[in-house]
């Protein structure tokens, strides 16, 4: 309520609005600080741009134009517009007018190459986060600005109008900008890099717009709604996702130092290689950052415990020495019966000759019908295995045989 009374203040009419707001609050306790927040935001907007130079543009007339380049195709925001350079910011002029303060740019990328639109050349303005650079009501974190690749233009020097800038659209927009106190080293430059196709860029779908992904020598950049640069000093890691998994397709996840993480999707797999080595060859970490990854080998330590304290607990179940049932006194044989022996491993029932039990060390057994202790026993005797050893949760979990009775029948079978 503060900073309202102090913003209002400043204003003619102000001194009228906090003597209505300090009257209703007498009457409706509360009622102030409820109307006076919406009311804070819009002074807010307003001081903003009355510290830009700008104020509320509504007509050309009411504009203090240094210079002009007339008719400009603007991606973002959407038509056509006539980019005007007053003292403290460029406007551009459309069926909206955009006002962009000179010291709310914090990068621009011109973009040339763009697959299938080479007579194109594209200029990218990103904004500093403390920026609030409106067209409507929607916040526009970046502006994306189309030329003609050939288009030629002279307009006056916005700082000096006395001299004039001649070139390209692109290279003149670029140097008024700079002239009017746009830091240069702002500019990010063209990269090196080629697709399987031969492309500076490859194609990506940011949240639900198909555009083409730069990667350039100091940043990544977004071609399309929303325009985008992304610095490779803001770049903790690139992280492929569903690469290798058999789709024609994987996702590029690039986690930033703010700790959030930008998605670019449905990203060609043939275009993996050379985008690995353009991470090796600027020096950008492959994979998750640090603390997720960390994060990650925590939790398998973890899953890795509760695993063997679940072996633990199974083997201390199996183990039942009053049990007549437990796995030490009972198999299942090929059949699927059970059968139980005695602590000598007698007691069996299966078609042994008990005549040839004197005159041979090999159990005789139908193939049809063997235990799985008699199998185990023969094996070993004629030395060619041990006992298969139990298994346990683990092995079930993955695929593995069944305990006890059910391992001995799929061994049997």
């Amino acid at each position: 309520m503060e900073e309202f009374r102090k913003l209002a203040g400043q204003y003619e009419g102000g001194k009228e609005v906090l003597d209505a707001l300090d009257k209703e609050e007498k009457s409706a306790p509360g009622v102030s600080d409820r109307i006076s927040t919406p009311l804070l935001a819009l002074l807010r907007t307003v001081a903003a741009g009355a510290a830009n130079g700008s104020g509320v543009v509504k007509s050309n007339e009411e504009i203090d134009a240094l210079s002009t380049i007339k008719d400009i195709s603007s991606v973002v925001p959407r038509g056509k517009a006539d980019l005007i350079f007053t003292k403290n910011a460029l406007v551009l002029k459309g069926k909206a007018n955009t006002v962009v303060p000179y010291d709310a740019i914090m990068d621009i990328a011109v973009i040339e190459g763009v697959p299938h639109k080479a007579e194109k050349v594209y200029m990218v303005l990103s904004m500093t986060k403390e920026a609030t650079v409106m067209t409507g009501k929607q916040k526009l974190p970046a502006v994306l600005i189309s030329m003609d690749r050939s288009a030629k233009i002279s307009i006056p020097d916005p700082s000096d109008t006395k001299l004039i800038i001649s070139g390209n659209t692109s290279i003149v927009l670029f140097q008024s900008l700079t002239k009017m106190g746009v830091s240069i080293s702002s500019m990010v430059g063209p990269g090196k890099f080629q697709s399987s196709a031969g492309h500076k860029a490859v194609s990506a779908v940011m949240r639900v717009s198909q555009g083409w992904m730069f990667p350039l020598d100091s940043a990544v950049c977004f071609v399309e709604r929303p325009p985008m640069i992304i610095k490779h000093s803001d770049i903790k890691a690139i992280e492929p996702n569903r690469a290798g998994g058999g789709s024609s397709t994987f996702d590029l996840f690039i986690h930033t130092s703010d700790g959030n993480m930008i998605q670019f999707q449905q990203i060609g797999c043939g275009e993996l290689p050379s985008l690995m080595a353009y991470c090796e060859e600027r020096k950008i970490k492959v994979g998750p950052p640090e603390e997720e990854r960390s994060g990650r080998k925590e939790s398998g330590a973890s899953e890795s415990r509760l695993d063997d304290e679940d072996d633990d607990e199974d083997d201390d179940s199996d183990f039942n020495p009053d049990d007549s049932n437990s796995d030490e006194d009972a198999d299942v044989g090929a059949s699927g019966a059970k059968r139980k022996r005695g602590a000598s491993g007698e007691g069996y029932d299966s078609d042994v000759d008990e005549e040839d039990d004197d005159d041979s060390d090999v159990e005789l057994v139908s193939e049809d019908d063997i235990p799985v202790a008699a199998l185990a026993k023969w094996m070993h005797e004629e030395e060619l295995t041990t006992r298969p050893k139990k298994s346990t949760k683990r092995d079930q979990g993955f695929g593995g045989g069944g305990s006890g009775g059910g391992g001995g029948s799929s061994g049997a079978g």
